[in-house]
Parts: C-alpha cells; structure tokens; sequence
C-alpha cells in the first residue's frame, strides 16, 4: 500500500515536480500480507466512518487514515569510524569526536567511512546519500551501505574531505 498528497500526483502530472513523494507500507507498519487480490473486483473501500479497508491474501486490513502517525525526523547517522590511506599504501585512523569536518593530512590517497542509520522501528526503510562538499551540488544515493570509500586528490596541500550524510526524506 502506498500513501500519496493528491497535491504532489497534480504537481507531477503538470511538471512541477519531477518525482513523486510517497509512503509504502510493508509489514514493518503492520501489514500481514502485502499482496492483493486484483482483477475486475474491487479489493478495497471506504466505511462510513472514513476507514479505509483493504482485501489482502491473508484476509482484510484496515487503515484509519486520520490516526496514521508519520515520523518527520530522519533517523541519525552514527559514524563508526574514519580512516586513510597514506601514499604508501599504510592504513591509518582518524580520531571521531562527532565533528562536522574531517581534515586528511598530507599524502592521504583515500578516505574511508564506516557509518550506521539509526533506525530500529523499519530499518529496510531507511534511505541514505552523501555529498562531498566543493566536488558538485548533487547528493549520491547509497543506500544499503554501511561504509563510502573516496579518493583524494593528489595535492601539496592539505585535502580537505568534508562529507555530509542524510536520509533522503526532508534533508534536501
């Protein structure tokens, strides 16, 4: 099942917007089952108390839509551990005190983070990205990893790798 804004189906059919927010429910929220019967016969429908029922292969589900809490906040991003590649190929740790910035010393070929998203109500829901500030404006989608490797660039100064992770629901 899946919950739509019928504001946001207007904005993509128009153009306004180019991809459609939704919520899919999984068992995770409840669902025993969540295949439905298709076809010709209506598999769903309104009481007069405004629930919305819904035949499934494990019998009815129902949904108040009123009632439905949605959590506003994404989960935190916990980072594990940071760690570098020096030009000889040696691994090295960085300390992690929750800064906002990690600074490489010198000679650093590859920076290294090992993070989890703290979610533990339907962590299969979670939805990572990363950008790495001053190499573009876009955020990769990595989600179902737990660790990101990168590459610095050879210089004579100091790489600076400053990373951001997010959930992708709200952080834009």
């Amino acid at each position: 099942m899946i919950r739509v804004r019928g504001a946001d189906l207007e904005a993509v059919a128009s153009g306004a917007l180019g991809r459609l927010p939704c919520q899919v429910f999984t068992t995770s929220d409840g669902l025993v089952n969540l295949e439905c019967p298709g076809g010709l016969q209506q598999s769903k429908m309104r009481d007069r108390r405004g629930r919305l029922w819904f035949a499934t292969f494990s019998g009815v589900a129902m949904v108040e839509p009123g009632t439905v809490t949605i959590n506003p906040l994404p989960p935190p991003v916990y980072v594990e551990k940071v760690s570098y590649r020096d030009r000889l190929g040696r691994y090295h740790e960085l300390p992690w005190t929750n800064q906002e910035q990690v600074i490489a010393p010198p000679g650093c070929r590859e920076l290294g983070l090992n993070f989890a998203a703290l979610c533990y109500s339907a962590p299969e829901k979670v939805q990572i990205a990363y950008l790495l500030e001053g190499q573009g404006e876009h955020w990769t989608d990595i989600t179902g990893r737990r660790s990101l490797y990168f590459h610095t660039p050879v210089s004579r100064h100091h790489p600076v790798a400053s990373s951001r992770l997010k959930q992708r629901w709200g952080l834009e």
